[in-house]
């Protein structure tokens, strides 16, 4: 029987993606290719905490399995936050990650061929990466670079300034403090990868 699994869900977004589209011309769309052949070469040796990753027009979905304990979060977020470091050189974004249990697979998945595609990353972990986002989109000035669950900050130490937000958050539908930070999760985090 396949398992819930603990959890670390991580979106990236960029963030004048759709000013280039209402330009009209194909910026956009080679901005996003370039964005996918990027993540394509770097991710899948720079990032062996995060066991899958899925790559969309603008966005990237990481999951990493954290175990039971909580020795593997600071880890995570550390090698997330460099690449973010290193995608912001080139492209703007803002990364949010919440912890939660990945939904077990369904049962006949090896069955269903090339058509089915089940993302590991499925669970309200993942949907609350999407009301965390809609959250943000309401922010007036400055839009923060990071949205972190409190149950993941709770076992990371950062060093960078933060503002706090209560948001409504499944399967409980009772609001969970999200830090937002306005740069990285560390100061000396590297851009070179």
């Amino acid at each position: 029987m396949a398992e819930w699994q603990h959890s670390i869900v991580s979106y990236l977004d960029l963030v004048d993606i759709k000013d280039l589209i209402k330009k009209g011309n194909s910026i956009a769309s080679s901005e996003m290719r370039d964005f996918h052949q990027f993540i394509q070469k770097k991710a899948l040796e720079k990032l062996p905490l995060h066991k899958n990753i899925y790559v969309w027009n603008d966005s990237i979905l990481f999951l990493s399995f954290t175990g039971e304990g909580y020795s593997l979060y600071e880890p995570i977020m550390k090698e997330l936050d460099t690449f973010k470091a290193v995608i912001d050189k080139r492209w703007r974004c803002y990364a949010i990650s919440v912890k939660g249990k990945t939904f077990p697979p369904p049962s006949n998945q090896e069955t269903a061929g090339d058509k089915f595609v089940y993302l590991r990353a499925s669970s309200f972990a993942f949907a609350n990466c999407f009301a965390i986002e809609a959250e943000g989109k309401k922010i007036k000035g400055k839009k923060p670079s990071w949205y972190v669950d409190i149950r993941i900050v709770k076992h990371i130490k950062t060093s960078t300034q933060f503002k706090r937000k209560l948001i409504t958050m499944q399967p409980t539908e009772r609001p969970r403090t999200i830090f937002m930070y306005y740069d990285h999760l560390w100061k000396n985090t590297q851009t070179v990868l």
